[in-house]
């Protein structure tokens, strides 16, 4: 994950701590030494994730294809993505600096990023039908990568992807009403005395049969 105006330790341009799922935080050198390791090997998806100062992912985007050749030391090119009746527009300064001898095709690296932590939601990433998309679930899994009950740890890529507000009751298929719920706090979401509201996408408030009152944020 990186901050909003910082580049990711494998670009060379930042000290920051890496992350690998299912792993752990990693120094910036093995972070760089992993990704080239990747970078040499076909068909790895490429993402990136934009954190605001607390650390919360804020916006996540990913590549259709790999790094071009010869990128360290270059910025991706992060376009938003487009809301309806607009196009997508490249961020100011983000375009990669051409090498002498290198065309700016062969040096670009493009990716269409999602906000993610907005209060108002555009429903931009709807599915229409009751099972999340494969991006859709990718999304919500980057804003909230555990379990999103209080003090739950489970990896949300081990937990059901819950409507918030159940789809036949017309609950939509967006970020805006999913979150990740292992099947044990699925199960005690729908029991008795139990109610969960997502009062904006990813703020989530429990409250119990005693009238207790919890709520959780994206980590």
């Amino acid at each position: 994950m990186t901050a909003p105006g910082q580049r990711p330790p494998w670009l060379g341009g930042s000290g920051e701590l890496g992350h690998a799922a299912g792993y752990g935080p990693l120094d910036a050198t093995d972070s760089r030494d992993l990704a080239d390791a990747m970078a040499a090997a076909p068909g790895g998806r490429w993402c990136i994730t934009f954190t605001g100062a607390d650390g919360r992912p804020v916006a996540h985007g990913c590549a259709r294809t790999g790094p071009p050749t010869g990128l360290r030391g270059a910025q991706p090119e992060a376009r938003p993505r487009a809301g309806p009746g607009t196009r997508p527009r490249a961020s100011p300064g983000t375009r990669p600096r051409a090498s002498p001898g290198t065309r700016p095709s062969d040096r670009a690296w493009t990716f269409t990023v999602t906000p993610l932590g907005s209060p108002a939601c555009d429903h931009a990433s709807e599915t229409p039908g009751y099972r999340p998309s494969t991006a859709l679930r990718h999304l919500v899994e980057i804003r909230q990568p555990t379990c999103s009950h209080p003090g739950c740890r489970r990896p949300a890529a081990r937990c059901d992807v819950d409507h918030t507000v159940a789809y036949h009751l017309g609950g939509r298929t967006c970020l805006c009403n999913l979150a990740p719920l292992c099947r044990r706090y699925h199960r005690v979401k729908q029991a008795r005395g139990w109610t969960l509201e997502q009062v904006s996408p990813g703020v989530l408030t429990w409250s119990t049969p005693a009238g207790r009152r919890y709520t959780i944020t994206p980590t």
